[in-house]
């Protein structure tokens, strides 16, 4: 009894384990819906299975398989191929191409030589007997794909004729902004040009500016130079002239030859003792005793 028992349990082991397991849950989806001649389609297989396709690993999640199609190339292309799994379901996904119309139809393979699993993958991983897996052989899962059904866009459109070609689209206002910096650009450019043609004038004019700037930078240092010196200069009436006591000079000033020169345009120079100051301070008449040539520009020079 007990021996005919165990040969029940050793059978429905071999029926469960070895030989194909039928799912009871398979659904295919197809990526877009409609498939033209050219574009990428997505087909989508998921079934349920006793066997682990994933060696028992439960770390791997996909895995890539190879191309169960070889020879159909002229039909369609495989960009793709992997087996996923999401807890008890296992998805098969292909990325094809198409390039004839009508419907593919495409063959049954067995999933467990597209994935490489041998026997001693799958079945030791159940069995601790290595012998018993090389006695049964490889396991198979065979997957059937439904056809897909390719169309074409002469038979949706009914049109064999190509289109007129499309302008690009413009976003509005972007003609304007494109005139605008036409426009822009042919004054720059007209600008440049009288600019080149020009340039010894311009230069020249420049070149004048930046003296008129340097003499009139020059004129302000000076005057405020000549402020500071005109503190120790007085003007005094003596015998029916004019004297203008310039005392305490710094000689290393560099613009105080300058002032001689312009002094002497209007005047001779003199130079004195201190006795001669004496007897100006005495018996002449003070007329500016401090800051004369500030004073006088003050009320003799015109603005």
């Amino acid at each position: 009894m007990k021996k005919t028992f165990c040969a029940f349990c050793y059978f429905l082991f071999l029926i469960f384990t070895v030989f194909p397991q039928e799912s009871e849950f398979v659904n295919q989806v197809l990526l877009p819906l409609e498939v033209f001649v050219g574009d990428h389609a997505e087909i989508r297989y998921t079934f349920r299975s006793a066997i682990d396709f994933f060696s028992g690993d439960e770390n791997i999640e996909q895995r890539e398989l190879e191309n169960p199609f070889v020879g159909l190339e002229d039909k369609f292309s495989v960009i793709k191929a992997e087996l996923y799994r999401t807890d008890m379901e296992y998805t098969v996904r292909f990325v094809i191409i198409p390039w004839k119309t009508g419907a593919i139809t495409f063959p049954s393979f067995n999933l467990n030589t597209a994935l490489g699993i041998t026997s001693s993958d799958s079945l030791n991983k159940a069995s601790p007997d290595k012998a018993f897996g090389n006695e049964i052989g490889e396991p198979q899962f065979f997957v059937s794909l439904e056809p897909v059904h390719v169309k074409s866009i002469v038979e949706k459109t009914g049109s064999n004729q190509m289109m007129p070609p499309i302008p690009p689209i413009i976003i509005p206002g972007t003609t304007y902004i494109i005139f605008l910096f036409l426009f822009l650009a042919i004054v720059f450019f007209i600008l440049f040009l009288r600019i080149l043609l020009r340039f010894n004038s311009i230069r020249r004019k420049w070149n004048l500016y930046l003296q008129k700037r340097r003499y009139k930078k020059n004129a302000e240092e000076t005057l405020k130079k000549i402020k500071k010196l005109s503190k120790n200069i007085s003007l005094y009436l003596y015998h029916n002239t004019y004297y203008l006591l310039v005392k305490n000079i710094d000689t290393s000033y560099r613009r105080v030859k300058t002032f001689y020169y312009i002094a002497n345009e209007f005047s001779s120079p003199l130079t004195f003792s201190l006795a001669f100051e004496n007897k100006l301070i005495e018996h002449g008449k003070v007329i500016m005793k401090k800051n004369a040539i500030t004073t006088g520009i003050k009320y003799f020079v015109a603005k």
